[in-house]
C-alpha cells in the first residue's frame, strides 16, 4: 500500500522532460499539489489542481494531477477520462519506467467498473456518503451511519481532528470485488483474511453477507475510520505498525466511553506464545501492510503486538501524549523518535 501511495503521487513533472512546457510557477504549483495529495491534504490538492486546469486545461501533467484528485474524491469516470487524455497528450518515453500513469489507469478503470452500478445514500447533512451494490446491502446503511457518527465523535476526542468531509464508504459485495478496487490481490486477501481497507481518502468494506457467519463489520468500519483520521492528522506520515496499532486499539471507541485495551483471548494466546518462544515480529516486518504477511496467524500476532504497544503508551501518556506524537509525525519526525520524545525515554 505504501508503494501504491508513492506511485499515485509521484512527481512526474521534474523527471519527465516535459517541464519545459510549463512555467516555473506552474511547476511549483504542480509539485505542491502532488505533495498535498501525498500528505492527504486533498482539499489543498484540489485547489491547486483547479487553478492549474483553469490556465492549462490540456497539459498532460496537469491532467494527471487532476485525475488523481478526482479519484481521491470519488469521481472515477472523470478520473479515467483525464488520465486517458494525459497519456494521449504525452505517451511514456524510453527511460520513463517510473511513470505510473498506465498502472494508475488500470486501477482507475477497475474501480470505475466495479462501482458503476452502485447506489448512493447520504446522511441528512451530507457529511457521510455510503455507496453499495443494489439490493440487500441497502439495509446496512443506517447501521453504517451509526458507526460513522460514533467514530467521527470518538476520533475528534481521541486524536483531536475533525475530518473535513464528506466521508465516503464503499461496501463491496465480496473479497473479489475488494481486490478490484485496491492494490491487494485476491490471494493476499484470502491469506490474511483482509476484509476492509482505508485508502485514497475513503473506506472500503466487504459486505457481511459475503461471509457465511458474517463478521463484526461495524467495528471494522470504525477500525478503518481510525486509519482515515490518523492518516489525515499525521499527513500520512504514520508508519503501518503505528497505524494498525491505533486502529486496533480504538476500533471499539465509537461505542465505549473510553479507549481500553481489548485483546481477544486467541490473540492473547498468540502473543504469550510468541514472547515465550522469542517469536515476536519486528515492527518493520509489518511494512508495507499487515495484509501482505504470509499467514492469518502472523497477521493476528502483528495486530496483538502493535495494539498492546499503543494501549500501554496510551495508559502511560494519555490521549494528549498520542496527539503530541502524531503532531510530531505530521512535521516529518520518525514515529519512533516522536513517541520516544513524548515519553522522554529512548525508543
Amino acid at each position: 500500500m505504501k508503494r501504491a501511495a508513492q506511485l499515485l503521487v509521484v512527481l512526474v513533472v521534474c523527471t519527465s522532460g516535459h517541464a519545459w512546457a510549463l512555467g516555473r510557477a506552474d511547476v511549483a504549483a504542480l509539485n505542491a499539489g502532488h505533495l498535498a495529495l501525498r500528505e492527504l491534504r486533498v482539499e489543498d490538492a484540489a485547489r491547486a489542481s483547479a487553478a492549474l486546469l483553469a490556465r492549462l486545461p490540456t497539459d498532460p501533467d496537469v491532467l494527471s494531477l487532476a485525475a488523481q484528485v478526482d479519484f481521491h474524491q470519488g469521481r472515477y469516470a472523470q478520473a479515467v477520462e483525464r488520465l486517458e487524455a494525459s497519456l494521449a497528450g504525452r505517451a511514456p518515453r524510453t527511460g520513463d519506467e517510473g511513470d505510473p500513469r498506465a498502472w494508475l489507469l488500470e486501477l482507475f478503470r477497475s474501480t470505475r467498473d466495479a462501482t458503476a452500478s452502485f447506489v448512493e445514500a447520504r446522511s441528512d447533512d451530507g457529511r457521510y456518503i455510503i455507496r453499495h451494490a443494489p439490493g440487500r446491502d441497502r439495509h446496512l446503511v443506517p447501521y453504517v451511519l451509526r458507526a460513522l457518527e460514533g467514530s467521527d465523535a470518538a476520533m475528534q476526542d481521541e486524536l483531536g481532528i475533525r475530518l473535513p468531509g464528506p466521508i465516503r464508504v464503499e461496501i463491496l459485495p465480496n473479497a473479489d470485488e475488494l481486490a478490484k478496487v485496491s492494490t491487494l490481490t485476491e490471494e493476499a486477501i484470502a491469506t490474511t483474511g483482509t476484509i476492509a481497507l482505508c485508502k485514497w481518502d475513503k473506506l472500503m468494506v466487504t459486505s457481511p453477507r459475503a461471509l457465511l457467519r458474517g463478521y463484526p463489520w461495524m467495528d471494522t468500519i470504525a477500525h478503518e475510520f481510525v486509519h482515515l483520521a490518523l492518516s489525515r492528522a499525521s499527513h500520512d506520515h504514520a508508519p503501518v505498525w503505528f497505524q494498525e496499532g491505533m486502529a486496533k486499539f480504538l476500533e471499539r471507541r465509537w461505542r465505549e466511553p473510553e479507549a481500553i485495551e481489548h485483546l481477544h483471548p486467541a490473540a492473547l494466546g498468540l502473543l504469550v506464545r510468541a514472547v515465550r518462544e522469542r517469536g515476536l515480529l519486528p515492527f518493520d516486518r509489518i511494512h508495507p501492510s499487515i495484509a501482505l504477511l504470509p499467514s492469518q496467524e502472523d497477521a493476528a500476532l502483528a495486530f496483538a503486538q502493535v495494539s498492546t504497544f499503543v494501549a500501554r503508551f496510551h495508559t502511560a501518556y494519555g490521549k494528549a501524549g498520542i496527539q503530541a506524537a502524531i503532531a510530531r509525525m505530521a512535521e516529518g519526525e520518525d514515529a519512533r523518535v516522536a513517541l520516544a520524545g513524548v515519553a522522554s525515554v529512548s525508543w
